[in-house]
C-alpha cells in the first residue's frame, strides 16, 4: 500500500473554500490516488497470477522454443507438458515431457528418460540420485517453464504490448549483469503475461555482450489446461524397449552371445541362502538381470509371478540385480513374492555376463553354453517356459 503525505498552506486570505473549489481539490486528489494504485496494480497482477499457478494439482501446456544457431537459421524444439503436484518433489511437482523421439519421466522420485529412436530408456540407479538431480534442474524446459520463472524473484513490471492482435503486460528481471575479460556481460529476462487469461504466454531471453544483443532465445506456451490430481495424464509404456542404467553405453560392455560357455555365477539371495553355478549341474537355468527402477523388468516379473503361472518343470530361474543393494530389491520384491531367487549386489556377476541393458535374459542348456540371449520383455519368450497350475 502506498501511503501519500499531501501538506497546506492556506494563508488567511484563502482559508475560505467554494463548493466548486473543494470538489476540484477533492478530484485531483481522488485521481493521484487512482493513478498511484494503478501503477501498482501490475505487480499485484502477476503475484496473483503467480499463485493460482501454484495452487493448481494438475496442469499441462504446450512450450515452443526457438534458439538461433550459428547458420543464421532457427532451430525449433516443441514438447508438451504435464505437471503434477508433489511435495516429495525436489521441484514441488511430477512431470510429464514428451518430446519429438524422446519423452522424460519424472515420478515419485524415479526420472526416465525415453528415446524412442533408439528403442532405450534411460534410467538413474539409486547411487546416480545427484547425476539424475542435475538432469532434471539442468534441463531447459524444466528451466523455463512458466511455473519456474514464475516462481523466480526480483521481477518488475516494464510496460504494456501488443502481440498478434492481444494485449500483454510484460515483466524483466535481471539474470546476469557481470563483466568478463573487461567485457561486459548482461542477460535479461521479459516474460508477457496475457491482459485476459492472466496466463505467461511468451518468454524472452536476451543476451547482451559489449552493450549490443548477442542472442535472443523465445519460449511460447499455450493450449493450457487446468484440472485435479485426478486428472493427470497417462503414459504407456513403449513396447519392446530395453531400460539403461545412467553413464553406461551400450557399447561399454560385450553381451556374451548365443552359442559361448556361460560364466559362473554366485552369491546369496534375498533369503541369505548361498547360490552358486554348480548347484544347477546338468540342469536347465534361466537368468535374468534386472533394475527396480526398470518399468520393463517390473513386466516380467509381474508377469513371471502371476497366480496362474508357474515354472516349467526342470528349469531353474535366477533373478540378479547388479545395480541395486540387498535391502532395495528386499522391499521391492514384496509386491512380487518371487518362488525363484533373487540376488541384490549382483554387479560383477552382470559385467561377467556383458549385461548393459534391462531386462537380459540368458538361457543355458545343460551344458553349461548360452542357447539364447533375449533383451527386453518379450512375453512369448517367457511363456515357453511357464505352464498354467491345474493344467
Amino acid at each position: 500500500m502506498t501511503v501519500v503525505n499531501l501538506e497546506f498552506n492556506i494563508s488567511s486570505k484563502s482559508s475560505f473554500m467554494t463548493g466548486k473549489n473543494t470538489i476540484n481539490w477533492v478530484i485531483s486528489v481522488l485521481l493521484c490516488s487512482f493513478f498511484i494504485a494503478c501503477k501498482q496494480e501490475p505487480m499485484q497482477d502477476f503475484e496473483e497470477s503467480r499463485e493460482k499457478m501454484n495452487e493448481i494439482e494438475n496442469m499441462s501446456f504446450s512450450q515452443t522454443a526457438y534458439y538461433p544457431n550459428p547458420m543464421g537459421m532457427v532451430d525449433t524444439l516443441s514438447i508438451n507438458m504435464d505437471i503434477n503436484r508433489n511435495p516429495q518433489s525436489i521441484l514441488g511437482y511430477d512431470f510429464l515431457i514428451k518430446g519429438e523421439g524422446e519423452d522424460m519421466i519424472y515420478e515419485n522420485g524415479e526420472f526416465k528418460l525415453v528415446n524412442h529412436p533408439k528403442r532405450e530408456v534411460t534410467i538413474f540407479p539409486s547411487d546416480k540420485s545427484i547425476e539424475r538431480d542435475h538432469n532434471i534442474l539442468n534441463n531447459r524446459f524444466i528451466q523455463y517453464s512458466p511455473l519456474t520463472l514464475m516462481n523466480l524473484e526480483d521481477w518488475y513490471y516494464s510496460g504494456d504490448t501488443i502481440l498478434q492482435e492481444s494485449n500483454y503486460a510484460m515483466y524483466a528481471r535481471v539474470d546476469l549483469d557481470t563483466v568478463i575479460n573487461e567485457n561486459s556481460v548482461y542477460t535479461v529476462f521479459r516474460i508477457y503475461i496475457h491482459g485476459e487469461s492472466k496466463l505467461p504466454e511468451r518468454f524472452e531471453r536476451n543476451n547482451y555482450y559489449k552493450g549490443e544483443l548477442s542472442q535472443r532465445v523465445v519460449y511460447e506456451y499455450d493450449q493450457y489446461r487446468f484440472g485435479s490430481s485426478n486428472s493427470k495424464s497417462q503414459y504407456s509404456i513403449p513396447s519392446n524397449f530395453v531400460s539403461v542404467p545412467y553413464g553406461i553405453s551400450t557399447q561399454d560392455l560385450v553381451m556374451l552371445k548365443k552359442g559361448e560357455k556361460a560364466p559362473d555365477f554366485e552369491g546369496f539371495d534375498l533369503k541369505n541362502e548361498w547360490v552358486e553355478t554348480g548347484d544347477f549341474a546338468d540342469q536347465q537355468v534361466l537368468v535374468m538381470f534386472s533394475a527396480i527402477n526398470c518399468s520393463y523388468c517390473k513386466l516380467a516379473m509381474e508377469f513371471l509371478t502371476e497366480e496362474n503361472n508357474q515354472l516349467s518343470e526342470g528349469l531353474n530361474l535366477i533373478s540378479f540385480y547388479p545395480e541395486d543393494s540387498k535391502g532395495q530389491v528386499s522391499r521391492y520384491m514384496n509386491y512380487f513374492n518371487p518362488s525363484f531367487s533373487v540376488i541384490a549386489n549382483a554387479g560383477q556377476v552382470g559385467q561377467n555376463f556383458g549385461v548393459n541393458v534391462y531386462p537380459t535374459f540368458y538361457l543355458i542348456n545343460p551344458q553349461g553354453k548360452i542357447e539364447e540371449v533375449v533383451q527386453g520383455f518379450n512375453r512369448d519368450f517367457l511363456n515357453k517356459f511357464l505352464i498354467k497350475k491345474g493344467s
